[in-house]
């Protein structure tokens, strides 16, 4: 039996599938009865589905192949469709308008969790909302195992129950950001405060945000027991295990307001075009650069082998009445990583004085940077 499914779409839905398989024998599983593709990858403890928009074809068996295989081959295709023929044993033809492959199936494929296996609701909002305050703090979170518990985002229930608080940290940096979001409130049903999603998650997630129309929302659902979380959009699913551990109560590590008595407003464009210019000059290691700040703020980078830099930023002023005549020294891809996601035009610096944290202000979103 021959099956035709639209090459533009099957190539667009493995694009996204595809990067949930850590190896390449992680299968996508075409369910061609009821129009579904996904695939689970039980090493990560993660899976990924989504609606064809083709209607089902019930008599169809299921097909089994390598999730990075098949995206590879079908992005390098040609033709308006792709064809799938059942042969004898575990062979499998694909081909398309210039190309036909002999493939085999995988046999073995973990089933994608049932959506009634979690059972609690511990959020909705809206998709882009969510996309966006994820993309805000996601740089943030720790690459390295030392502290495992780092390595993902928190999603946290504001104390007013109707935002939810995103925070990832890397013990050097950390940045929070703030979605509306509607919170289950069922009788007897006991309240989960916080969950931790690991970043591989997060950037899979991300995509299949993107992928969501603006007023499209987002449902998020656990499973207590084993664990796990469940993120559904309309035309998406994701299953994705939960980290296990105390977060660090990161609410404490911003100075108070009354503290950071020196404030400047920053012009994102400015501050990113000089970055950009300094940045062939940043050490590749001890890569900091020193922001100056009196009469007029400047940044240095400074490269015992190349030599220096240094900019005023002319856009960018000093906005508070305590005299200001000092510099803080800061890592330059932690300094990057917060102009490059900023939402606004201007972003409010905040810090107590030399040597301080700083603190960047980006209207719902927030930074907190450590001293070089």
């Amino acid at each position: 039996m021959e099956i035709k499914v639209p090459r533009a779409e099957l190539k667009d839905k493995l694009k996204i599938l595809s990067d949930v398989a850590s190896s390449p024998l992680v299968a996508c599983q075409l369910k061609l009865s009821s129009s579904e593709i996904m695939a689970v990858d039980t090493g990560r403890n993660m899976g990924l589905a989504s609606k064809l928009s083709q209607a089902p074809t019930e008599e169809a068996e299921d097909i089994l192949l390598p999730a990075k295989l098949l995206s590879s081959l079908v992005a390098q295709g040609s033709g308006e469709h792709v064809s799938f023929t059942l042969g004898e044993g575990n062979e499998i033809a694909l081909s398309d308008e210039t190309s036909r492959y002999s493939l085999r199936a995988i046999s073995v494929v973990t089933p994608f969790p049932a959506e009634d296996d979690f059972s609690h609701l511990f959020a909705t909002m809206k998709a882009e909302e969510l996309r966006q305050a994820l993309q805000n703090v996601l740089y943030a979170a720790s690459r390295k195992d030392a502290r495992p518990i780092l390595t993902g985002v928190s999603f946290k229930r504001a104390a007013d129950g109707k935002v939810l608080e995103l925070c990832a940290t890397d013990a050097y940096r950390l940045a929070v950001s703030k979605v509306p979001a509607v919170f289950s409130e069922e009788e007897g049903e006991e309240v989960v405060q916080q969950i931790i999603v690991p970043t591989e998650a997060v950037q899979i997630l991300l995509k299949v945000l993107e992928e969501a129309a603006e007023d499209e929302e987002v449902l998020i659902k656990l499973n207590v027991a084993s664990g796990q979380a469940y993120c559904a959009t309309p035309q998406w699913r994701l299953a994705t295990r939960l980290l296990q551990g105390t977060y660090p109560p990161y609410e404490k590590l911003f100075p108070s307001e009354e503290s950071m008595q020196y404030r400047a407003e920053l012009n994102v464009a400015e501050l990113s075009a000089a970055l950009k210019r300094m940045k062939p000059l940043v050490p590749p290691i001890n890569d900091h650069i020193c922001l100056s700040f009196g009469e007029a703020i400047s940044l240095l980078v400074e490269n015992k082998d190349l030599g220096k830099t240094e900019e005023e930023l002319k856009s960018s002023k000093v906005t508070s009445e305590a005299q200001t005549d000092f510099s803080v020294s800061l890592r330059y891809p932690h300094l990057l990583n917060v102009i490059q996601e900023a939402q606004a035009d201007e972003l409010t610096l905040c810090l107590q004085g030399e040597g301080k944290p700083v603190v960047l202000l980006d209207g719902e979103s927030k930074a907190l940077i450590m001293p070089a």
